[in-house]
């Protein structure tokens, strides 16, 4: 745990002395305003939309993915304002570096998109867990940090007699699980759709 703490204090120095560069906080600045922005427009444009959706009828997983879509409609415009605003920084060259811009810009888009996606699961747990865990994955592949992140989880591990088990592998062996589970399950839910179906 101590290994843990080290990094931690190390991630800390380095986001401190990050932040208080000038053209982070002008980046940060922009972000600031440009999802207020993208919530007012939302506002304003959801409703419309969302009573045209709601006309869907007889294809309720299009309707339940389209609705989620709208319900996140201020991402959508955030994820705009923040191309124009990546655009622009780009062709003006200030404030001399956008790559928090353009990574603000890339987690979003990936947040959007799994956030509908997600909602073609029904059940509610798994939706919300597959949303994070998803969505935590792609930002750590995003931002670079997977195997930083993979050895502090590795790291962080208690030994049960020669067992070792680590945060990392109890993570592995529960996604493992869990797909085995769902191919099972889906599995067995259209193999008794075909059973019924059949007349003998």
């Amino acid at each position: 745990m101590d290994q843990v703490a080290k990094l931690f204090a190390q991630y800390a120095q380095v986001a401190l002395s990050f932040l208080g560069q000038t053209n982070v906080l002008i980046q940060l600045g922009i972000i600031a305003i440009a999802f207020p922005v993208a919530w007012l427009i939302s506002n304003r444009v959801e409703p419309k939309l969302e009573d045209r959706a709601r006309q869907i009828k007889g294809m309720s997983g299009l309707l339940r993915v389209a609705i989620a879509f709208l319900r996140r409609l201020e991402w959508l415009f955030f994820i705009i304002l923040l191309g124009l605003a990546f655009v622009a920084t780009n062709v003006t060259n200030w404030p001399g570096n956008n790559y928090l811009i353009y990574a603000t810009l890339l987690l979003s888009s990936a947040w959007l998109l799994i956030a509908v996606i997600s909602h073609t699961i029904r059940k509610r747990t798994f939706r919300v867990v597959f949303a994070w865990g998803a969505w935590l994955f792609v930002a750590a592949k995003i931002l670079g940090i997977t195997d930083d992140i993979a050895a502090l989880l590795d790291s962080a591990a208690f030994s049960i007699g020669s067992f070792r088990l680590s945060i990392l592998g109890a993570i592995q062996a529960t996604i493992l699980i869990g797909a085995v589970l769902w191919v099972s399950v889906a599995a067995g839910k259209f193999l008794d759709k075909r059973i019924q179906n059949v007349e003998e």
